[in-house]
């Protein structure tokens, strides 16, 4: 009998560090498995509440509308292998750091929304396309011709794991569809045909969108990773889509009872 039980206190220890390392795989599996719902979720809460509240500013009676400014965790939810693009300049690619409010948060201004029917994607437009705000919706590059203006508006968003969420759909996009960005602060609704649909690789993609001349007067470009068999971590293609203005529309205030000016 006391040998037996000798041999059971020399066990007792190695079931202990077995039960340990398989109640830490579990977590772990937990965590791997959780992890990027829970992430996903709080991105979507964010990037939601911007959109509702900018069509509630559409159905105000202000003539003047204000930008959308929501305060973000700079380290939070942040994108699986998110990064900016180096434009072939590697290395020596200058990042700024992101402008801290006094309570260590990012403010993300949201001017606008992007609505693309063929993708049933509404989506916020953000007024940079940094890695923050690109975590919440889509991103106006601020180097770019504005919305309605002569020359090419670049806009920047994710392939994201979730169908449907920003630009996760965007490859399925052709040549005669359309797509509106409204913006609040001048009340307009920009409605624009796609004219191109490309598929490029990364090192690439400073030519098309800075280099190469615009083949409209005024165009919008949407542009997002590829990627294939949900294998983020490998995105050496980009899409293109080219969007060209063909119709300006004014959103008139609430209590104005007017026809909407439209221009073509």
């Amino acid at each position: 009998m006391n040998k037996n039980k000798k041999t059971k206190k020399k066990k007792r220890p190695i079931i202990i560090i077995l039960d340990i390392l398989i109640i830490a795989c579990l977590l772990g599996a937990a965590y791997f498995f959780l992890e990027p719902k829970v992430r996903s979720h709080k991105q979507t809460k964010v990037e939601q509440s911007a959109v509702n509240e900018v069509e509630k500013l559409f159905d105000t009676e202000d003539e003047e509308l204000s930008e959308i400014s929501i305060a973000v965790n700079p380290n939070a939810n942040k994108v699986p292998g998110e990064g900016y693009e180096d434009f072939g300049q590697g290395e020596n690619l200058k990042i700024e750091d992101p402008i801290l409010d006094e309570h260590g948060n990012v403010i993300i201004n949201f001017i606008g929304s992007l609505k693309i029917p063929k993708i049933d994607l509404v989506t916020p437009i953000a007024d940079d396309d940094s890695l923050v705000a690109l975590r919440y919706g889509a991103g106006h590059t601020p180097e770019s011709a504005f919305f309605g203006e002569n020359g090419r508006a670049i806009i920047f968003g994710h392939w994201f794991d979730e169908y449907g969420r920003v630009f996760n759909r965007l490859g399925e996009m052709k040549v005669g569809d359309d797509f509106t960005i409204s913006i609040t602060k001048n009340r307009t609704r920009y409605h624009y045909y796609v004219h191109k649909m490309i598929e490029i690789k990364d090192y690439e993609l400073y030519d098309y969108l800075f280099v190469d001349e615009p083949e409209v007067d005024s165009e919008v470009v949407l542009v997002s990773c590829k990627v294939e068999n949900r294998m983020w971590w490998s995105t050496s293609d980009r899409y293109i889509v080219y969007g060209e203005l063909i119709e300006t529309e004014y959103i008139a205030p609430r209590n104005i009872d007017l026809d909407q000016n439209k221009t073509e």
